[in-house]
């Protein structure tokens, strides 16, 4: 039986919320490219998702205008693994979505073979091509194959904690 049976109920809402925020998930900076047009930011729900072919998952909240961008498939988007003696370079996506759609604009950034920006410095990297992507609630998982990945330092990544798991 669900503990989310009592969706109306708050303390059950509230147990929910604070066991969700227990979850670690790292902090990645995600860009997409559709033909000139690009667009980034600021993930946590990233993880990998298959060894052969090697795959990777992300969550996309509905109305962030990179759904467009990542959701058929085909598409292509790129992972910047954040270093946790990076954080300080993530300020400009801490804000509102959609409030700072040039958020990436603040950041110095490389480009991989296949043209999509990661940000300069960040531990590691991964090119992906969407497979699929699937509804769940109010994200958009997308399934992207790994086509081309580099470390490009040693270190830790950054891992997050929230305190409320129903909100970032």
């Amino acid at each position: 039986m669900s503990e989310m049976t009592g969706r109306n109920d708050p303390a059950k809402v509230d147990a929910v919320a604070k066991a969700l925020g227990r979850i670690p998930s790292g902090l990645f900076v995600v860009t997409a490219r559709r033909g000139e047009e690009e667009t980034s930011f600021l993930a946590s729900w990233v993880m990998q998702a298959g060894f052969a072919p090697p795959a990777v998952t992300v969550g996309v909240g509905q109305t962030r205008p990179a759904r467009a961008f990542m959701e058929p498939a085909g598409a292509r988007f790129a992972i910047s693994v954040i270093g946790a003696d990076e954080r300080r370079k993530l300020g400009p996506f801490f804000k509102p979505v959609g409030a700072d759609p040039g958020a990436l604009d603040a950041l110095a950034v490389d480009r991989t073979p296949g043209g999509l920006a990661v940000v300069r410095g960040c531990l590691a990297w991964l090119e992906c091509v969407t497979l699929r992507a699937m509804l769940s609630g109010d994200h958009v998982i997308v399934l992207g194959e790994v086509t081309r990945a580099v470390q490009a330092r040693s270190g830790d990544p950054t891992v997050h904690v929230r305190p409320n798991g129903l909100d970032y």
